[in-house]
């Protein structure tokens, strides 16, 4: 099989885990805390991924401050995109509309008592020369803007679920050049990741009414372009020096550590709270098991 279609095969194979959570997500209503779960198990391989897989293979192959220099870019690269997502209402589209939901809950308004308080004597009958002091009953509550990812469901969260996926994928195919095999730890780290984003945002698509065809379009898509990234980290950096595969492999990087302290440990903390840490050392652990055996 020549490697350019491994490349591509490979790529869209990582991203089809966000179809996987789709179809999970549209058939059956998984609760948010399994759905944080996976979410810390895969921030725990990534980061075992990208610590012993990217960085240190950045450094190996092109040295030090080509390695710095990648990895810096990498993380403002995501800090800047993911800001301009947020402005159009992405920033939750791991998770859906959890949070959302709960600021939308009518606050309580306390109504003035007709008795006494606490402390003072009994209040005076109001006569009727004297204006009752009590506002009148059922006043209007403020109208609640709809939330914003409810809104722009579609775009904004496959934007950011390819903002998420680009630097992976294109780690997949760079790793394929000179010949080698699949970057096993990498490819488990990308599928397993992609899972609980397919899961909520899904939920969140569905929720606000986005027909199935339309859903299942937008995640297909990205999952193709997942393997047109992959391959392009093949063929681009082929025959390119080892500085600028260091460059290209640590932009990844960055990208990556920038979207897990971003996004995915805090959404999973937001349910799991003190299991968070724990669930994602278990995902380390087991990406650096499956590292040391490769």
């Amino acid at each position: 099989m020549p490697m350019w279609f491994q490349a591509l095969a490979w790529g869209t194979f990582a991203g089809a885990a966000l179809i996987l959570g789709a179809v999970v997500a549209w058939r059956f209503n998984v609760p948010r805390k399994a759905v944080s779960s996976v979410m810390a198990f895969g921030a725990g391989v990534l980061i075992s991924a990208l610590a012993f897989e990217l960085v240190y293979e950045a450094n190996t192959v092109g040295g030090l401050w080509p390695t710095v220099a990648g990895f810096l870019v990498g993380a403002l690269a995501y800090v800047g995109a993911n800001a301009l997502l947020v402005r159009f209402g992405a920033e939750h589209r791991r998770r859906g509309r959890a949070q959302h939901v709960r600021q939308q809950q009518p606050q309580h308004v306390p109504l003035p008592l007709g008795g006494p308080q606490p402390g003072q004597g009994a209040a005076p009958a109001p006569t009727e020369a004297a204006p009752a002091s009590v506002p009148p009953p059922g006043p209007a509550q403020p109208s609640v803007k709809p939330p914003a990812t409810a809104e722009s469901g579609g775009v904004a969260i496959a934007v950011g679920a390819l903002l998420d996926g680009i630097p992976e994928s294109v780690v997949l195919g760079l790793g394929l050049v000179g010949g080698a095999a699949v970057n096993p730890t990498m490819l488990a780290a990308i599928f397993i990741s992609n899972v609980p984003e397919g899961l909520a945002s899904t939920a969140d698509m569905k929720r606000a009414g986005k027909p199935r065809w339309l859903v299942f379009a937008v995640w297909g898509s990205i999952a193709l372009l997942s393997g047109f990234a992959s391959l392009l980290g093949y063929a681009a950096l082929q025959n390119a020096p080892g500085e600028l595969v260091a460059a290209v492999t640590a932009v990844a990087a960055g990208g990556i550590l920038a979207m897990l302290a971003d996004t995915m440990i805090p959404e999973a903390f937001e349910e799991q709270h003190m299991l968070t840490g724990l669930i994602a050392a278990l995902g380390f652990l087991a990406a650096f098991i499956l590292h040391q055996s490769a």
